[in-house]
């Protein structure tokens, strides 16, 4: 799908938004717009009963929330300009961004049968409801889950970065990796969403609201190769210090990491994650008693890096960051999930303190 796709669209006619028909007009010569050289994408004409109204035109394939904002402003600066009436043409619009649309005064069609075209005092015509036909594909599958979500995930902690070289230190100084390449292109997404704003090399946490409920709509729990349960039978007291002795990666799991940021009986078993659970037999044979039955002790395999990341050091064990227990809290029953609004103001109050201010 290109814009001249779109244009060829209005021009055979397929975009359609009853009771209203939809012309193509034409593109018309060069006209100044902010002391630029500016032309708009097309001129289209909408009719309703007797009378046409004409609207000066932008095409954009996919609007991303930061291109959906400069379409906008760029459509009202042409219509200022033309004294037209502004119009967006799109190959999808939701719900929100109509509504969005007519709180502007801006008029919005699109590819799949939805749209909005608002004519003060004369004409509004509100549809939504129809699928998007034309779902877009990116560089990175979602940027809001695995090893990439590291870098979305890294902006809580610290809201602002002078430039990608930081971003990708601060990862790897709270035990993640990921490639200078993949810290690059996320950050060129989260720009898009409107998640940070990006100035030069410089990034800044814009809407922490929107990161966290976009890393709560891409949230997957960790893929696991292997699962345990054991007793410990040098008595329960003595098993978060034992353990804590374990140089390699162990961490409890968000779930289990709760007491520590908010009130909230646990199991009695300490679930942990682990990149492998036979060195840890080995290392404390004697101590653990494989049993299923009233456990003290759950072993989760997992090579997923988004638990290790940010570990929180505790008496014993480290537990899972604030986010993790956050995201596993919020996937789970009714009671972990109102423990995790606890847990969501604890993250955004850190921030704060951070340094982080609303802009």
């Amino acid at each position: 799908m290109r814009e001249s796709d779109i244009l060829n669209a209005l021009r055979s006619g397929d975009i359609v938004l009853p009771p209203l028909d939809i012309r193509l007009a034409g593109v018309e010569p060069q006209f100044e717009t902010t002391g630029r050289s500016d032309r708009p994408d097309a001129y289209v004409d909408i009719g309703w009963e007797e009378r046409t109204y004409r609207f000066v035109a932008e095409l954009k394939v996919q609007a991303t929330p930061k291109t959906f904002r400069d379409a906008i402003e760029q459509v009202c600066s042409y219509a200022d300009a033309s004294e037209m009436r502004p119009l967006l043409v799109t190959t999808y619009l939701a719900p929100e961004r109509l509504e969005k649309l007519e709180a502007r005064g801006v008029s919005g069609v699109d590819l799949s049968g939805n749209g909005v075209v608002v004519i003060p005092g004369e004409v509004l015509v509100f549809r939504t409801g129809n699928p998007n036909q034309f779902p877009a594909g990116r560089t990175i599958r979602n940027v809001y889950q695995g090893a990439s979500s590291l870098v979305a995930r890294v902006f809580l902690l610290r809201p602002s970065y002078q430039g990608v070289q930081e971003v990708m230190d601060e990862i790897g100084q709270r035990g993640g990796r990921v490639s200078l390449s993949t810290v690059s292109k996320v950050l060129k997404v989260l720009e898009e969403d409107l998640v940070i704003r990006r100035a030069g090399r410089a990034s800044e946490l814009l809407q922490p609201d929107v990161l966290l409920e976009r890393l709560s709509d891409g949230y997957k729990p960790p893929r696991v190769s292997a699962r345990k349960k054991y007793r410990w039978t040098d008595g329960a007291d003595s098993l978060k210090e034992s353990l804590g002795e374990w140089s390699r990666r162990l961490v409890m799991t968000g779930a289990a990491s709760v007491d520590q940021y908010a009130v909230m009986p646990r199991e009695k078993a300490v679930q942990c994650y682990c990149t492998s659970i036979e060195p840890i037999e080995q290392r404390f044979q004697g101590q653990l008693e494989e049993s299923p039955r009233f456990p003290d002790l759950e072993l989760v395999e997992t090579r997923d890096p988004t638990v290790y990341f940010d570990n929180r050091p505790v008496n014993g064990i480290d537990a899972a960051s604030p986010l993790q227990s956050w995201l596993e809290l919020q996937a789970g029953d009714k009671r972990q999930s109102d423990a995790s609004e606890t847990v969501r103001r604890r993250i955004l109050d850190e921030l704060q303190s951070g340094g982080w201010e609303p802009r």
